[in-house]
């Protein structure tokens, strides 16, 4: 039974406003917590009068929408007492001159009545707490004292509750949530609430090369987006900009632009430039379009940086209108830093920390030495802004020039090709639990700073570490209390059954490991093993030996007494390292007692009277064998077990494949029960190996009543060979002559020789040799492993690989600019199994002439006989 607000509605395109500026602190309650923003607590309803001890206010892992929590509210586990209720809610400013503003949540309610005896509602109130809208007022329609879900009410998962917010523009309002149980002291109810989201957009919006979304800025200002790019004196800059109309009507915009003395920009669209001041086309409402801003640096500019203001103003309303600023950065030449750590990343640039990477072992306790080259592979001589980032608890200086450094420091002048070397210290305290712990160190050209690298120092602690995840819940998260924080999950379960719960044991820590298994039981009569293959361990348990960095699945088998009360019970399952008593963890299965189940899902005839939790597949299974590109099918039987004859199916198919019921290839809504027939077409380039079809069904008018079973199919394994280049295209395939596969770029000066690393990997079945071509470049000479084109390797092994060096010689004749080579690869056993990868040459001016007296004149350039090169 629901009763909704007028304005309410169910919105189906949630995509477009999920980019929208957020106006909500932790919606998602990522944090763990009611951080952000958010006040929560518990009440009287007829007093008003608050004790937090009233009623449930939490966030908590049992249930969450997306991500890993969500907020519960209400009496689930809090003692239900009569005229009381929980409630959280946040205050949030919406601002003024917008075109539109949307609130979008989802909720879930569970329990145990109905007939809104315990109502679930949310409004909009001022900060001094008057309703001003009823958003949703919901409760149960069955009066009765049976286990109830309602599913997350979000239109079956299309979008979640949306909510028109337009109105309270220029307004702060109060987003409330609350749950009541009205009359009496029986018959627990809740509610679960997740991804709250209060979205607004303005008319026009600029972004710069894909910065600025949904941010604004007045004109002159600059502040709706950010862009910085770098170039020489004399050249051009060009930035992407991204105009959107965000109000409600076609529009067109009038662009200007502010910039340095000196300096000009245009605007190319549609294939034509203008100068500016420049009218875009009329606009339909929710669209954008793309165009490019250039900007012309004069001869002889100043090193520096310089800004550029766009402005976009409605050529109907001056008040929609938005800012962004276009940073140039003017330099003296390439300024190139190269950091090798370990003596690995050489000629590897990437800012983000894949331009070199070391592995060191360690005990907790301990300091582990890196040892770090910076080259100065640029035109110029530079000096360099080192710094460093190290996961906590570790801590981590730099040893240069036999001094200490504990934060950021800037490197001496390092010459073109020379390099400069530093010890790099990282310190392993010894309460650390094992695992790989990465640090990033980076360096910056302090001429241009957006040319740097950074590379990666992994510190592999061996020590234990252990962390469960149980039905997808509590990755990286770990409770060693023993509290079930780790992970949790909360499910309805019939009296008398078993319920089959997964559940993966991760042992993160480097060294081998096993687990005892326990669990504390919601009461006496209620037991607990563990699924180990065909295997039923009984708790306490101690799992096998596992392998550093491994994991192992498992499945609880909780079996409920066949007198239990229709109640929520909690369970708490620990495991606790045999190597160490202080690497432990804590996950909870929360079981909230039905009447029976009143569905049950079978695949090729098997899962009779089975049943798994939603995603689970422990409902039933079948096993087919196909080859890629063919086709198989799987039949599923529905059957209803009591109840009204309607169901809703939906299916889980790996990424890329088609699976379909009929006409439907995703979901089928209200359907009876019977026998259907379920497609799955195998991709032609599926690289084979085994692919799961989970099934999931409920019943439509009680969502709580599940059954979940699994089509699974073994790909037989075609042949399939990858090449990466440089650690680049890793999974990504070209086909002959496209250089697709994976592309590296590395920059040097005429006269020298640069190299890449080509990495083959046959992850196909078979013993496979390929031939390895590449195009000529006049001038330049290529060879790959010491060999000219084309090259024919020796047998691979399935699943080995083998690493080639490709040098390219570049003449000291070479023209400035980019030169391609795209390196082909062909299986001798199949023509048809190919690859092809890209390794581009750019070549960069000669180091200038610079001359300084007295320390001025860096970086100044003037002609002979000027003087004017510094004083």
């Amino acid at each position: 039974m629901t009763r909704i607000a007028a304005g309410i509605c169910f919105l189906v395109s949630i995509a477009a406003a999920a980019n929208a500026g957020e106006l909500v602190a932790n919606g998602g309650f990522e944090t763990g917590s009611f951080a952000g923003g958010w006040v929560d607590g518990a009440g009287q309803i007829q007093s008003g009068t608050g004790d937090p001890r009233w009623a449930d206010h939490a966030v908590l892992l049992d249930l969450p929408r997306g991500g890993n929590y969500s907020a519960l509210i209400g009496f689930k586990y809090a003692p239900v007492r009569g005229n009381r209720f929980g409630f959280i809610y946040q205050d949030v400013a919406i601002p003024a001159n917008i075109s539109s503003a949307a609130l979008f949540f989802s909720f879930r309610q569970q329990g145990y009545d109905g007939s809104f005896y315990d109502p679930f509602r949310m409004q909009i109130r001022s900060t001094s707490g008057a309703v001003l809208a009823t958003v949703v007022d919901y409760s149960f329609g069955e009066a009765n004292h049976l286990f109830k879900d309602s599913g997350w009410l979000d239109d079956d998962g299309a979008a979640p509750v949306g909510y028109a917010m337009t109105a309270y523009a220029g307004q702060t309002v109060r987003l409330y949530f609350y749950q009541e149980n009205s009359f009496n002291n029986f018959y627990e109810t809740w509610t679960y609430i997740d991804d709250v989201s209060l979205v607004y957009r303005r008319w026009v919006d600029l972004a710069v090369d894909g910065d600025g979304d949904d941010r604004f800025g007045a004109p002159g200002t600059g502040e709706g987006g950010y862009a910085v790019r770098s170039a020489e004196a004399g050249r051009t800059v060009v930035y992407l900009i991204d105009i959107e109309n965000e109000g409600p009507d076609a529009d067109s915009y009038r662009l200007t632009a502010v910039v340095p003395a000196g300096w000009t920009a245009s605007i190319r669209y549609g294939g034509a430039t203008h100068p500016f001041p420049w009218t875009a086309p009329a606009i339909a409402a929710g669209s954008k379009i793309q165009a490019e801003v250039v900007v012309s640096v004069p001869e002889g500019a100043a090193i520096g940086g310089y800004s550029t203001v766009v402005d976009a103003v409605s050529t109907a309303f001056a008040n929609r209108h938005d800012s962004a600023l276009l940073a140039t950065n003017v330099v003296p030449a390439v300024c190139l830093a190269d950091l090798v750590i370990d003596a690995n990343g050489y000629g590897v640039i990437d800012p983000s920390g894949g331009g070199g990477i070391s592995y060191r072992e360690t005990a907790p306790s301990a300091q582990v030495t890196y040892t770090v080259d910076l080259h100065n592979a640029g035109a110029v001589a530079d000096s360099f802004r080192v710094s460093w980032a190290v996961p906590a608890p570790l801590t981590a200086d730099v040893v240069a020039g036999g001094i200490v450094r504990t934060r950021a420091f800037v490197t001496a002048l390092v010459p073109s090709g020379g390099s400069a070397s530093f010890t790099f210290r990282v310190s392993v305290p010894s309460s650390l639990l094992g695992g790989d712990y990465a640090s990033v160190v980076k360096a910056a050209s302090l001429t241009d700073t957006l040319r740097a690298d950074a590379v990666r120092a992994v510190t592999r602690v061996l020590a234990p570490k252990v962390d469960v995840v149980i039905c997808g819940s509590g990755d990286d998260i770990v409770d060693p209390t023993g509290a079930g924080g780790g992970g949790a999950i909360s499910v309805a379960a019939a009296r008398g059954t078993t319920i089959y719960i997964p559940f993966t044991i991760q042992n993160e820590g480097a060294v081998a490991d096993s687990f005892s298994v326990s669990w504390t039981a919601p009461g006496g009569a209620w037991t607990a093993a563990v699924v180990d293959g065909a295997d039923m361990r009984q708790l306490p348990w101690r799992t096998p030996v596992m392998p550093p960095r491994s994991e192992r699945g498992y499945v609880f088998a909780v079996t409920v007494p066949s007198n239990a009360s229709y109640d929520t019970y909690v369970s708490i399952f620990n495991f606790v390292s045999s190597v160490s008593a202080f690497a432990r963890e804590s996950v909870s299965a929360s079981f909230s007692i039905s009447a029976g189940n009143e569905i049950d899902l079978m695949i090729d005839g098997t899962g009779d009277n089975v049943y798994g939790y939603l995603g689970t597949a422990l409902g039933g299974s079948s096993i087919r064998t196909a080859s890629p590109g063919s086709e198989i099918a799987f039949e599923i039987e529905v059957q209803n077990e009591a109840g009204e004859n309607l169901f809703d199916i939906w299916w889980t198919p790996p990424p890329g494949w088609e699976v379909r019921i009929g006409d439907s290839t995703s979901t089928m809504r209200g359907v009876p029960a019977g026998s259907y027939t379920m497609t799955v077409v195998v991709p032609a380039a599926c690289a084979g190996g085994w692919f799961d079809v989970v099934v999931d069904g409920c019943k439509t008018n009680k969502r709580y009543f599940v059954d979940s079973v699994r089509g699974r199919v073994f790909v037989t394994p075609p042949r399939v060979v990858d090449a990466l280049v440089d650690g680049n295209g890793e999974g990504v395939f070209g086909d002959v002559g496209t250089g697709a596969g994976g592309s590296s770029y590395q920059a040097t000066i005429a006269g020298r020789t640069i190299r890449y690393t080509v990495e083959l990997r046959n992850q196909g079945a078979e013993t496979e040799s390929y031939r390895v071509s590449w195009n000529l470049v006049p001038g330049m000479i290529a060879t790959l492993g010491g060999s000219a084109s084309p090259l024919v390797t020796d047998p691979i092994a399935p699943g080995g690989a083998v690493l080639l060096p490709f040098e390219v010689r570049v003449p000291l004749s070479a023209w400035l600019g980019d030169y391609d080579y795209v390196v082909d690869v062909v299986s001798a056993l199949d023509s048809l199994n190919v690859e092809s990868v890209l390794a581009r040459v750019h070549v960069d001016p000669p180091p200038r002439a610079d001359l300084v007296i007295d320390g001025d004149g860096a970086f100044a350039s003037a002609p002979p006989g000027s003087g004017d090169g510094g004083r």
